[in-house]
């Protein structure tokens, strides 16, 4: 799949918490099902119980600073860590000068660059097989 077909189909799908499919995902969920069908990668979940669970969100979207990965300049599909509440909360993905995301409230659309507090953009480190 391509990532303009992927925002077409995503458009509009709504904010379920914890969601993972197209019937319904929250913002990781849109990374990861991204990621999925247009790279064939499979990310890593985040953990966590609700989506006002600060302290754990906060601790997932912490992992963007270690190894696994890459601050990057814009570029399609790159992923949007954005703040809420002062903290980096939320993500979307990169397209066309604009960011691909959904959140409580407000279902999958794509949302100009300079409305959204973007923290910075990334990309996985994929690493190599480790042969057994």
């Amino acid at each position: 799949m391509t990532p303009l077909q992927f925002v077409n189909n995503a458009i509009g799908v709504p904010f379920t918490e914890f969601g993972r499919e197209y019937d319904g995902w929250d913002c990781w969920g849109l990374v990861l099902k991204g990621y999925q069908d247009v790279f064939n990668i499979s990310l890593q979940d985040f953990n966590y119980k609700s989506v006002e669970d600060y302290k754990s969100l906060v601790k997932n979207f912490d992992t963007r600073k270690n190894i696994l990965w890459k601050s990057v300049e814009p570029d399609t599909f790159k992923i949007a860590c954005i703040f809420r509440n002062h903290k980096v909360i939320h993500a979307g993905l990169y397209y066309e000068n604009k960011i691909l995301h959904c959140e409580k409230g407000i279902e999958t659309c794509l949302e100009r660059c300079d409305r959204l507090q973007i923290e910075g953009y990334y990309e996985p480190v994929i690493l190599p097989a480790t042969p057994i």
